[in-house]
């Protein structure tokens, strides 16, 4: 008996113990980038929408204008939305994980873009390739999210806000397209294989492909010249000399300088240009005045603009007086002071101050009326009534009106569905278009926040309150009936309606208790025997039969069709961490 006993026990032991093994996988797995679908690998397009958050029609749309931007330009483009980008440290290092992942772009010209949005996160992100860099630099990508893509985002319009980033980085790439050749030129030095005919095929396979990737991270440059480039100065790729292939070794900091002319040493100074050199130490091994290779990278000061005599950013700009302040609706004046700080040159422009700017959140509302919209809270930010609101008319801000001032304009109904709590009420005043004193008139918006009680009628408002009793129960037998009562709390109308109940499904078979008891026995035990027989094998087979190929398989249900295998549909391109990124 005691032996029995322990058997059992150990064959429960077994069951939990298979339970674990099966559904620990489930508790632990994480979205990495290899959980993400390739879309090219999947139908040929450029989106993967993981957040399910986009319609059919908007996926289409996406994949029409990017491969017509891919089939004009050869850049390649890709549009991603995830759920969170946990765990990887944060949404940026994720996107360029999956950039170098997937090989977005050209091989060799890197004229790839990623956009990523992780919902959870409340952040989006760029990725640029090294080929993109000059088209797109950081500050427009940061540009065209702040602009086009956060406001809608706000909103709650993602769709809008993908589409719109979307053709904001395809007009930036087609106005001005990465070259489709690489601008590396082949390495024509001979190579000593000799040594490495005594490494074994492994490590010969290694270093060849090391090579390889050392020799499309080369750029060639002239050793001599001045280029204004953010992909030279700023790129972490080496630069060689375009005449005899050596690398181009970069002067000292100390040195710079007597190689600038004085209109970039004043831009220097100013911190509108930053300025590196390098030289070729085969072609010019001392190099003096014009032996080098000027690297310059324009900075983002908004107030230095260019002299067109000193053909450089030497020019800053000052309001020396303002004649007319902006307003909502008009437009202002002020003076402009340019002054050169290297030829002395000075003028005097009368420029155009834009309108004031409403909030990328704001609504903008008749200064009289009324109107109602949803109120409830979504996982967006806040509610439709903490919006500010601007007039429709004269973009001027409106005052918000509550309380005992409100009340007197509110109608009957409208006072009872306050009192319900199925509307809020809440006034908007323009000062601007109803400058009088007094009880001058109102924009009077109601948002709903229970939807729950039902509109009346005769009121027209949300004053209405069901109730439901059920009469009569319904048996297998018999129908039952249940009664429902509408009430009216502004006006008091009532009405009643009846409904029929179906009758209750017949019960299930009843067995004996010694065969049920028998079968759910017999169940039980090959149940745990199959367990049991899981977890021994497992045991003698050591536990790693449960590898990371089991958690995935386990982690999903589409697994099979979302995993994505190291080769990639994509170029081929590469990315250092180029781009931008805003929250929402």
């Amino acid at each position: 008996m005691l032996t029995r006993n322990i058997r059992t026990i150990t064959q429960i032991c077994g069951f939990f113990l298979g339970l674990s093994l099966i559904l620990f996988p489930l508790l632990t797995h994480a979205i990495t980038v290899q959980d993400v679908p390739n879309p090219q690998q999947q139908y040929g397009g450029w989106v993967s929408d993981m957040a399910n958050i986009l319609s059919n029609e908007t996926e289409n749309q996406l994949n029409q204008m990017i491969s017509e931007l891919e089939a004009t330009t050869g850049a390649e483009l890709a549009v991603v939305t995830m759920p969170t980008t946990a765990p990887s440290p944060n949404p940026k290092a994720f996107t360029t994980e999956l950039f170098n992942h997937w090989g977005i772009g050209k091989a060799g010209t890197d004229n790839g873009v990623l956009f990523l949005m992780a919902v959870e996160e409340r952040r989006v992100e760029v990725e640029t390739g090294y080929g993109v860099e000059g088209v797109l630099p950081d500050a427009k990508v940061g540009t065209i999210l702040r602009t086009q893509v956060t406001p809608r985002f706000r909103e709650g319009d993602f769709e809008g806000g993908i589409l719109a980033g979307t053709q904001g980085l395809i007009e930036a790439i087609a106005a001005d397209p990465p070259p489709l050749t690489p601008e590396i030129e082949p390495e024509t030095m001979p190579m000593n294989w000799t040594p490495l005919l005594f490494v074994g095929g492994g490590a010969l396979a290694a270093v060849a492909g090391g090579t390889a990737y050392q020799k499309s991270r080369r750029i060639f440059i002239e050793p001599t010249g001045r280029s204004r480039s953010t992909k030279l100065f700023q790129n972490p790729r080496r630069l060689y000399c375009n005449q005899c292939k050596h690398p181009l070794k970069p002067l000292e900091y100390s040195e710079i300088n007597s190689h600038l002319t004085p209109p970039e040493r004043v831009a220097q100074q100013l911190g509108s240009v930053q300025f590196k050199g390098v030289f070729c130490a085969t072609c010019h091994p001392e190099p003096s005045i014009g032996d080098v290779h000027i690297l310059s990278y324009k900075t983002q000061l908004s107030n230095v603009t260019h002299c067109p005599t000193c053909q450089e950013l030497t020019v800053t700009r000052q309001v020396s007086q303002i004649v007319k302040q902006p307003t909502w609706n008009q437009t202002g004046k002020q003076w402009i002071a340019e002054d050169c700080h290297c030829c002395d040159r000075h003028e005097e422009l009368l420029e155009t101050i834009p309108c004031l700017e409403p909030p990328s959140n704001a609504v903008f509302l008749e200064p009289t009326g009324r109107s109602r919209v949803q109120d409830q809270r979504n996982f967006m930010g806040p509610r439709e009534g903490d919006r500010p609101a601007h007039c429709l008319l004269c973009r001027y801000p409106l005052e918000k009106i509550q309380g005992y001032p409100l009340q007197s304009l509110l109608t009957k109904p409208e006072t009872t569905a306050q009192t319900l709590g199925s509307v809020k009420f809440i006034g908007w005043k323009c000062a601007n278009c109803y400058p009088e004193s007094g009880n001058h008139p109102l924009h009077i918006r109601g948002y709903i926040e229970n939807s729950a009680i039902l509109e009346c009628a005769i009121c027209q408002e949300l004053t209405v309150t069901r109730t439901e009793q059920v009469i009569q129960e319904p048996t297998t037998s018999s129908s039952g009936r249940q009664e429902i009562r509408d009430r009216c709390h502004c006006c008091g109308n009532e009405s009643t309606q009846s409904i029929i109940l179906p009758a209750l499904p017949p019960p299930p078979p009843v067995y004996s208790s010694s065969s049920q008891s028998s079968s759910s026995t017999s169940s039980t035990d090959t149940t745990i025997a199959t367990l049991w027989e899981t977890s021994n094998d497992s045991s003698s087979n050591d536990s790693s039969s449960y590898t990371s190929d089991d958690i995935s398989s386990y982690s999903s249900s589409d697994s099979s069709s979302y995993s994505s295998s190291d080769s990639s549909d994509f170029g081929g391109g590469e990315s250092g961490g180029g781009g931008a990124g805003e929250d929402w």
